[in-house]
């Protein structure tokens, strides 16, 4: 059975078979065997270029790239690599964080106004039949006679 993948699976997947023939071979032979093997052989429909100008943490790759790199090298990182890693994860949340705060303190505000609902009622409009039509009709007739 083949597997298929989403867009972003696919995105991912096509970055790091690209990432993986730019980075330096030690680093490379840190990654679990399977998943260089799995990497190299991916044929995916995302086109991605690596540039070269740019460190791994500059390219224009998807979070989820970032994430699987760090999740599958941390382990065998040396300890100066852990450290960065770690300080990357800790800014990256307090980014995350301090951004909902933000958005926190919107619905805050929102709540905190005053905003008066208007007050709306259903009104029921008949459709008035042929046949009452034709009866109003004629009671006008009489009605205006009577006048």
């Amino acid at each position: 059975m083949v597997k298929e993948y989403t867009r972003e699976e696919d995105r991912m997947l096509s970055e790091l078979h690209e990432i993986f023939k730019h980075i330096d071979n030690d680093i490379y032979m840190k990654f679990p065997e399977e998943i260089r093997k799995f990497i190299e052989t991916y044929e995916g429909q995302y086109v991605f270029k690596y540039d070269n100008d740019k460190r791994l943490n500059d390219q224009d790759i998807l979070p989820m790239t970032k994430a699987f790199i760090t999740y599958t090298y941390y382990p065998v990182a040396d300890e100066e690599t852990k450290r960065i890693i770690k300080k990357t994860c800790v800014d990256y949340e307090m980014k995350i964080r301090s951004s909902i705060k933000s958005g926190d303190e919107l619905f805050e505000k929102k709540e905190k106004a005053n905003i008066e609902e208007e007050k709306t009622e259903l009104i029921k409009i008949e459709k008035e039949t042929l046949l009452k039509r034709i009866i109003n009709k004629i009671k006008s007739l009489f009605l205006r006679k009577d006048k």
